[in-house]
């Protein structure tokens, strides 16, 4: 594929296969399409292709606003004192769940790179996966009792 290929008519193909044929959301296509353009522009600003040649001025992404939908206290608290067993790793994905909820919605990204280093007794600190930008959170006594009960002597890493 070249940059001649990826032209308005191509941009037009592509949305509709993403959408129709995948099943895309508007947003999911929105992500795939920004690659495109960011390449496409990426090439205009190195001078490989004139502006000319880039379809993204004449072509319009959307983007939908969506909503997040949290628990209440009560939901979470439902997956908290859920009955499982102590020794199966369903009773460590529930902790992480719930230390992740209280700890202000951690990721996965980041909740899986934590290591006792990054507790200080009442903070988190982290360089998130994604944005990379160094986070401290201030955890709730919740979340700490999430950490009590998973601490193991002498476990410092």
């Amino acid at each position: 594929m070249t940059f001649e290929d990826v032209n308005y008519h191509f941009l037009k193909q592509y949305e509709n296969y993403l959408r129709n044929k995948l099943g895309n959301t508007t947003n999911t296509a929105y992500s795939n399409l920004k690659i495109f353009r960011k390449l496409l522009n990426d090439a205009v600003r190195e001078e490989i292709i004139g502006p000319y040649a880039n379809p993204f001025p004449r072509y319009k992404l959307a983007w939908e606003k969506t909503s997040k939908a949290y628990l209440t206290d009560e939901e979470i608290h439902s997956i908290e004192i859920l009955p499982v067993p102590e020794d199966q790793a369903i009773n460590h994905h529930r902790n992480m769940y719930i230390f992740a909820a209280y700890a202000g919605g951690l990721r996965i990204s980041d909740l899986l790179q934590l290591k006792w280093q990054n507790f200080n007794g009442t903070h988190v600190t982290i360089a998130t996966q994604k944005t990379k930008e160094q986070l401290s959170v201030k955890l709730p006594n919740k979340a700490l009792e999430v950490l009590r009960k998973n601490q193991r002597p002498n476990c410092r890493s």
